[in-house]
């Protein structure tokens, strides 16, 4: 009887105390957007795209957007007021980077607030995307077994197997000698060595959503038989050389082991690569302090910065990077551009900028022009990343790797000094 009370009471003051609540939650703040989802459709790989998730604050007080989580590195997002007053709209930019992705991608967003109601909400970005074949555009969105396409793709390799198959129905984007071509490399030791033949064979015989890659087996709509499969996969199986296993566990500092990848050490020399965009202020504070590690390692000490686009606007800079590259002034660009953005807070997108900046390290103006108008080294930009991207799985900038294995997870310099100094006595 004594517990029925006390139960009656409890269910009476929650009764009692549901309006006032229900009150307060309406004077909180509310957030509401237009639209959680936003699909970008057919897209190429060669370019990145941006999209404002709309909101506006319905409540009674002051709204905060705490903080946002992507579910993906190549997804960037940026908020421009993290407190939006009761009643005022706001938006969240989404950047979303292609660059090594291939057919159907979802990507989110977590957006946490002080919403009592709404505290974390998912923003999805969906795209699908295809390749930039160089004239033959037809290929971003035909089945390469189709009556257009099959005479290049299924007619060549009927009846054929091992080596003369490979060179009729694969060799067009694989290269002749597996070297890569729109495809990724399968002659070559990273490739070979993460992959076993149970992997390959299911690509060939059911491709994969998400790569550009088809399945070939007849069982997918392809023209293979099961042997002429299995001819293809003993074939590309036997580019593997054995090679002995790098020995990674007496490196110190902190660090990720690329299994997938070969080593690439040798004794006495470290060769360490720095991905880096031009507009990324961590990547210009790593640049700045890279000169103490030249300074105490020396020859022993092999450096190569390589651009990697974060932004639509990273594309022209990096491009001015590599033709400046080939006219022997990468240096002295890399440092201008580097100092333009982030002592002067300049912006290098535009050709009339990059143009006067190369003027100013010696390069010919008008050649720099010509070339970064006519698009000379977007392939090649876009191709270093996108190889990058797929070996590395690069999240930002700067990634750092060392001997084509080890991935630096803290960027500071007495972090890289020790992993430096391992590799040294190794």
């Amino acid at each position: 009887m004594k517990y029925s009370k006390i139960l009656i009471f409890v269910l009476v003051s929650a009764l009692f105390f549901l309006p006032f609540l229900a009150s307060a939650q309406e004077k909180g703040p509310r957030i509401k957007f237009e639209k959680t989802t936003h699909d970008f459709g057919k897209i190429p790989e060669d370019k990145i795209f941006e999209y404002s998730f709309k909101f506006i604050n319905e409540g009674g007080a002051a709204l905060e957007i705490k903080d946002t989580e992507s579910s993906c590195g190549c997804t960037e997002v940026k908020v421009d007021n993290n407190i939006i007053e009761a009643g005022k709209s706001g938006e969240i930019k989404a950047t979303l980077n292609p660059i090594g992705k291939r057919g159907k991608i979802k990507k989110t967003i977590s957006v946490m607030t002080n919403d009592a109601v709404n505290a974390k909400i998912t923003l999805t970005l969906i795209a699908e995307v295809h390749g930039v074949l160089k004239d033959h555009p037809q290929a971003a969105d035909e089945s390469i077994f189709s009556e257009k396409c099959k005479s290049c793709h299924v007619v060549r390799g009927e009846g054929k197997f091992g080596k003369e198959l490979y060179v009729a129905d694969c060799a067009f984007c694989h290269g002749e000698s597996g070297e890569g071509k729109s495809a990724s490399a399968l002659n070559n030791q990273e490739y070979l060595t993460k992959h076993d033949a149970g992997y390959i064979k299911d690509w060939i015989a059911n491709g994969k959503e998400g790569s550009g890659m088809p399945g070939f087996s007849k069982t997918k709509g392809g023209p293979l038989d099961d042997k002429q499969v299995e001819s293809l996969v003993s074939y590309i199986t036997k580019w593997k050389k054995k090679e002995k296993a790098f020995d990674t566990s007496k490196i110190a500092g902190k660090y990720a082991v690329l299994n997938n990848l070969q080593s690439t050490h040798e004794k006495g020399k470290v060769k360490m690569t720095v991905y880096f965009d031009f507009y990324c202020g961590h990547c210009f504070k790593l640049y700045m302090e890279t000169a103490e590690l030249v300074k105490k390692y020396g020859s022993k000490l092999e450096i190569t910065e390589t651009g990697y686009p974060l932004w639509e606007h990273s594309f022209k800079p990096i491009e001015a990077y590599e033709i400046a590259k080939d006219l022997g002034k990468g240096n002295e660009l890399k440092e201008k551009l580097f100092k333009l953005v982030h002592w002067d807070k300049m912006k290098v997108s535009t050709i009339e900028v990059l143009s006067a900046a190369a003027g100013s390290v010696g390069i010919d103006p008008k050649i720099m022009e010509g070339q970064l108008k006519s698009d000379a080294k977007r392939e090649v930009v876009l191709k270093i990343a996108s190889t990058a991207n797929r070996q590395y799985d690069i999240k930002g900038t700067p990634t750092i790797i060392f001997d084509n294995q080890i991935k630096a997870t803290d960027n500071s310099i007495p972090n890289l000094e020790k992993i430096i100094e391992s590799l040294l006595k190794m």
